[in-house]
């Protein structure tokens, strides 16, 4: 068996059974550590480790450099594979298959089953993400929301809620990047009411400086109504925009 001895790099006069290792020769990128105590005969006596270089090695006694063995690390399989000043392993390549086709087949799928429940009906409550005031509100048909701070609208107003980040079903959930295409989705609401918020009290205490402040905050909160979430037309169409001289793009 050949082994691999560190020698280069080493300035004092060590014994091997302390300060050696001695790895088998790589095989596959790893070498595998064992006891000096087989190399007994050698490890009994000391000797300078900087007599020898790699012209001198004797046969079956490999060189090697104290940076390799001090970036080996110890490998999942019980093995020592190279750090970043070791001995560094080759991946083995693997062949990926182009599932370009099945992907597009298994999407066109997807979409026609979804279009058929949007059509039948069947894809039970829907809900959807809406963006208002700064805020994301999950809504169903149905549902009431807050809006917290100053909001045009007056009670009674109709709104169309058209920021909406995505849309969903019982077996589909059909995500925007943020937002869906304006018209697929539509989300309408009414103000039912405004008001305040509770009292919110903030005080300030400057300790040993005869300072105290006190605030009373609120703020206006409007409650809408969620009158209608729907899926307008299937979920691919693009709709044809009318655009500069009557130019359809």
């Amino acid at each position: 068996m050949s082994v691999n001895i560190v020698l280069r790099g080493l300035r004092s006069t060590y014994s091997l059974s302390r300060s050696l290792l001695a790895f088998e020769p790589l095989t596959c990128g790893a070498a595998l550590c064992h006891n000096l105590a087989t190399l007994a005969p050698l490890a009994t006596q000391p000797f300078p480790l900087t007599r020898w270089t790699a012209q001198q090695a004797p046969q079956g006694l490999h060189m090697l450099p104290v940076c390799q063995v001090r970036g080996l690390r110890a490998g999942g399989d019980g093995g020592w594979t190279g750090g970043r000043a070791g001995v560094r392993t080759v991946a083995a390549q693997e062949m990926v298959q182009d599932t370009a086709e099945d992907d597009q087949q298994l999407t066109k799928e997807v979409l026609e089953r979804v279009n058929e429940q949007v059509r039948t009906g069947e894809c039970g409550r829907v809900f959807a993400v809406v963006f208002v005031q700064g805020k994301q509100h999950l809504v169903t048909p149905e549902d009431l929301i807050v809006v917290q701070g100053v909001f045009p609208p007056n009670i009674g107003d109709k709104l169309r809620l058209e920021k909406v980040l995505c849309v969903g079903g019982r077996d589909f959930t059909v995500y925007g990047r943020p937002l869906l295409r304006p018209g697929l989705v539509q989300v309408e609401a009414t103000v039912v009411e405004k008001t305040l918020s509770h009292c919110r009290i903030d005080f300030y205490n400057r300790r040993r400086k005869n300072s105290r402040k006190t605030k009373f905050l609120r703020e206006t909160h409007t409650l809408l109504r969620i009158n209608r979430v729907e899926v307008t037309r299937p979920i691919e169409e693009v709709p044809e925009v009318e655009g500069i001289d009557g130019k359809i793009f």
